[in-house]
């Protein structure tokens, strides 16, 4: 995992990092929230520089995480089949809009504090451990995904 040297955009790489030294730490729900918001932050700051021509004058990077932030990042031309969960057709999603895909649903159930999803029912409790795979599919989408949009930035931003 070399998201500095792959991306070398400083608003974007120390997401990834960070993410990754948190799972590394096995502190999987802050883990599974930093790669959400790496990726989050990573769309939103892409499609920010592309309109303004470099960093954004009044430093707004615009939508959230959702399909439509997804839609539009496809139009960009951005590699979003990349953060595909779990074998989806993460095209198809977006474009029917219901239900939100993968990466938009934990987003919202995760950094909205919902766990319920993702509670044991066997056991019929949660702990961080109930996430740990999701950090570790998370962690596989990111180095994936870091790649994929470093080759689509240097196409696309010379200037920043």
């Amino acid at each position: 995992m070399n998201f500095i040297e792959d991306l070398q955009a400083a608003e974007i790489h120390w997401h990834f990092v960070q993410a990754s030294q948190t799972l590394k730490a096995e502190l999987y729900i802050p883990a599974v929230i930093t790669y959400l918001t790496a990726i989050e932050n990573s769309i939103r700051s892409t499609l920010s520089q592309i309109r303004a021509n470099g960093y954004p004058k009044n430093n707004e990077l615009g939508a959230t995480l959702s399909n439509r932030l997804l839609r539009d990042a496809k139009e960009a031309g951005m590699p979003i089949t990349l953060l595909a969960m779990n074998g989806e057709n993460i095209i198809e999603g977006i474009i029917s809009n219901k239900p939100d895909v993968g990466v938009v649903e934990i987003r919202h159930n995760l950094c909205h504090g919902n766990i319920h999803p993702y509670i044991n029912r066997e056991l019929g409790l949660f702990t961080p451990e109930c996430v740990r795979e999701l950090a570790h599919t998370l962690e596989e989408i990111a180095v994936i995904w870091s790649k994929g949009l470093a080759e689509f930035r240097s196409s696309k931003l010379s200037n920043v």
